[in-house]
């Protein structure tokens, strides 16, 4: 990982109940720099969210801001959720 990094993330895993929900990610992202997540519906992409805002409790790995754990400055991050009524609203 970086050592300049801004955020890290190393070897998050989210289970639900035995089953995972994300296993063994890691990336780091610098001051400055922008990420995008995608993928298909049940690929982890809203746990993987909540993980990094500290919003929901990983099971194994770490989650840095500043080298500070996501959930002890939850302040720091915004986060808005996908809502279909939203959209749909607006047409």
């Amino acid at each position: 990982m970086e050592k300049n990094s801004i955020l890290k993330i190393c070897n998050l895993t989210k289970q639900y109940g035995g089953k995972a929900g994300i296993t063994g990610i890691s990336f780091a992202l610098k001051s400055g720099e922008a990420a995008a997540v995608i993928g298909p519906n049940g690929a982890g992409k809203t746990t993987l969210s909540r993980a990094v805002c500290g919003l929901s409790r990983i099971t194994e790995g770490s989650v840095l801001l500043d080298s500070v754990p996501t959930f002890r400055c939850r302040e720091r991050i915004g986060y808005m959720q996908d809502n279909l009524d939203f959209y749909e609203k607006m047409t």
